[in-house]
């Protein structure tokens, strides 16, 4: 969780949580709804590299998946 600690300290919270809206919308679209959670969204986001999660932000604000 320590790499999910800096990550998360390089975007602000308004940022951070349209990462969650994706990862939940799109990565944990076939998970049951109890477990699409911030926490377990927080634990796929820690699996990747900070290079994809900048390219996930991007392609939220650029596509408006972060607006739904």
């Amino acid at each position: 969780m320590s790499q999910d600690i800096a990550t998360s300290a390089i975007y602000t919270p308004e940022q951070w949580n349209k990462i969650r809206l994706v990862v939940k919308t799109q990565h944990m679209k076939h998970y049951p709804k109890d477990f699409v959670t911030d926490q377990e969204a927080d634990k796929i986001i820690a699996a990747m590299s900070r290079e994809t999660v900048e390219m996930l932000y991007e392609l939220a604000v650029k596509y408006g998946i972060a607006r739904l």
